[in-house]
């Protein structure tokens, strides 16, 4: 179970602070890192990538793996999978950790 501490404004998951009111979700072709940057620097506290396909990276699509690619100034930053078969979106995580988000946070809600 995760553990969610919020005060004043504050909330840490997993020892990530997020310290801010906030969030940029993670939109499929919006938000790419210009994007991002631009949501940081008007007072996003934490960043997703565009929805990335588990099976887009488990079948080793190139324009997949871009979608996980992220700039330091853009932490905390968090990568989204989507899918529906566990085994491909267990894969897809490990694929996900080499790039080193602070989060990776999984989808089995959209197509």
């Amino acid at each position: 179970m995760p553990q969610l501490n919020v005060h004043w404004g504050m909330v840490k998951i997993f020892g990530l602070d997020i310290d801010g009111r906030a969030v940029l979700a993670p939109m499929a072709g919006i938000t790419d890192t210009p994007f991002r940057l631009l949501a940081r620097e008007c007072g996003a506290s934490l960043v997703f990538t565009e929805l990335v396909s588990a099976d887009g990276l488990v079948r080793n699509s190139e324009k997949t793996f871009r979608l996980m690619e992220f700039l330091p100034g853009e932490r905390p930053i968090g990568i989204q999978l989507f899918g529906s078969d566990p085994f491909i979106l267990g894969e897809a995580a490990r694929f996900a950790e080499s790039k080193q988000p602070d989060w990776i946070d999984l989808n089995f809600g959209c197509p």
